[in-house]
């Protein structure tokens, strides 16, 4: 899985071909399509890892 940090400050996510899959809040992500991210997002990797998204302002 590729996070990516876009010119304004957004993210994104691109499961970049992996054997395990990507998921996003649950959704299986489809190979090399970017999806934004938002506050709160949960992001599943392979069987294991989980992030959870979370925006911090100053």
């Amino acid at each position: 899985a590729l996070l990516d940090r876009q010119l304004d400050d957004t993210l994104s996510l691109r499961d970049i071909g992996s054997s395990n899959g990507t998921q996003l809040n649950g959704v299986e992500l489809k190979p090399m399509v970017d999806m934004p991210l938002n506050n709160g997002d949960e992001i599943t990797i392979g069987h294991w890892t989980k992030i959870i998204i979370q925006t911090i302002t100053q």
